[in-house]
């Protein structure tokens, strides 16, 4: 079993623990230790998790799992028989509302619109 260590910053908004150990179960991970930190003066929000390839996950494929960009304001929705998901490298742009649906890798959701 392959043991890895992240550390994330990033401007603080809600969901950012619950999209990193959604991204790693999904991948077969499980985390072992988290530990994380709001700077409320800055406005910044600092993580750094430990956990381990139960299934053997790809180094690559982790790294890039962490390239998609999800800017301020995005609301994804999700309803019992309708999951949302969203791909690789993808950009979901500021104030955008995803309901239900699946974003295929490297897809570029507009500013504001309503998928």
């Amino acid at each position: 079993m392959k043991q890895y260590v992240i550390t994330v910053s990033c401007k603080l908004r809600r969901g950012i623990v619950a999209a990193i150990s959604d991204f790693l179960a999904s991948q077969g991970c499980n985390i072992v230790d988290s530990s994380q930190f709001d700077d409320l003066d800055t406005g910044m929000f600092f993580m750094r998790v430990s956990f381990v390839s139960e299934e053997g996950a790809d180094q690559a494929k982790l790294i890039e799992g962490f390239k998609t960009n999800v800017q301020e304001q995005v609301v994804i929705h999700t309803d019992p028989g309708f999951p949302a998901s969203v791909g690789e490298g993808c950009t979901i742009g500021h104030r955008a509302i995803l309901h239900g649906c699946s974003i295929g890798d490297n897809s570029l959701i507009g500013m504001g619109a309503i998928v």
